[in-house]
């Protein structure tokens, strides 16, 4: 009952997007077919919500790991038409995706894979977010395995270990990471309704006080609009106040922010007022899957 639950909150429950029933076919285009740009479906992807952005990202670099053929071809003359047209909107976090994926294939010789992907980059100068080396997968990796630890059976007891496992892994998180890491990290300390677990409080703590203003500034700036686990924790009681107490300790309210919403959260974080700091996380929530029609 309890996954049921949840599934129909995470799935079922979210409101009905027009744009939502059209991506379902778009989608599977995106590895079946070559899309012109001037496509009236790049046309509606490029009025959706960020929301699809994200999620367009996510299944072209997918199936560009996983598909050979013609697939690969569509996929990767996709990625070409695609990615342009999105990246003047696009977030760091998606950037750095393309970028993650571009050097994972290099990696496993992938050379046609590679060949897509470098084209992709080269029309949107986007070689500044291929990291130097594969260091930072080292710490996605690691905020990958905590939160498949918090989000599953037996959390708590289940959190500590790769907590620790990131603590040990240096004292600067590469700045590829630090989306990936922060989300890990404020979801442990922020826990859940039920509480946290406290053997990973510790190290996560630690870990959150050594980052330094500039880089709460960029996790602000450009990753917490669209940072859906932790909105989505300032909607109940418990995590949200733990939130006030963590920013408000580490002085990260004071930070100049420039995303208004994200500037308005601070605020109310600030100035402790619960009410309005859960219905500006709601609001950004519904600004990122848009609202129902």
């Amino acid at each position: 009952m309890s996954a049921l639950k949840a599934c129909i909150r995470g799935v079922l429950g979210r409101p009905k997007i027009e744009v939502a029933k059209k991506f379902v076919e778009f989608r599977n285009a995106l590895e079946e077919e070559t899309l012109l740009a001037t496509d009236s479906r790049v046309e509606m992807l490029k009025t959706s919500p960020y929301f699809f952005y994200k999620l367009t990202v996510s299944v072209l670099l997918n199936a560009a790991r996983k598909n050979v053929g013609a697939n690969l071809e569509h996929t990767l003359a996709n990625i070409n038409v695609l990615i342009p047209a999105m990246w003047a909107s696009l977030r760091d976090t998606e950037r750095w995706q393309v970028g993650h994926s571009y050097a994972e294939a290099y990696s496993d010789g992938k050379t046609t894979v590679v060949g897509g992907l470098k084209s992709a980059l080269l029309k949107v100068r986007g070689f500044d977010y291929v990291p130097e080396n594969l260091r930072s997968d080292t710490f996605v990796k690691a905020a990958e395995s905590i939160l498949r630890a918090h989000e599953g059976l037996n959390n708590f007891y289940n959190e500590p270990a790769p907590v620790k496992h990131l603590h040990r892994l240096g004292t600067t998180i590469p700045t590829p990471a630090v989306p990936a890491c922060m989300t890990a990290l404020l979801s442990i300390v922020l826990g859940n309704k039920y509480g946290t677990s406290w053997s990973a409080q510790t190290d996560a703590n630690d870990i959150l006080r050594k980052i330094t203003p500039d880089r709460w500034q960029y996790y602000l700036n450009n990753v917490l609009q669209s940072d859906i686990r932790i909105l989505g924790k300032l909607l109940d009681d418990s995590p949200r106040g733990k939130w006030i107490s963590l920013l408000t300790t580490l002085a990260v309210v004071d930070l100049d922010v420039k995303v208004k919403g994200v500037s308005q959260l601070l605020a109310h974080t600030k100035a402790k007022d619960e009410t309005k700091l859960e219905r500006v996380a709601q609001r950004l929530i519904d600004e990122y899957y848009g609202k129902a029609s």
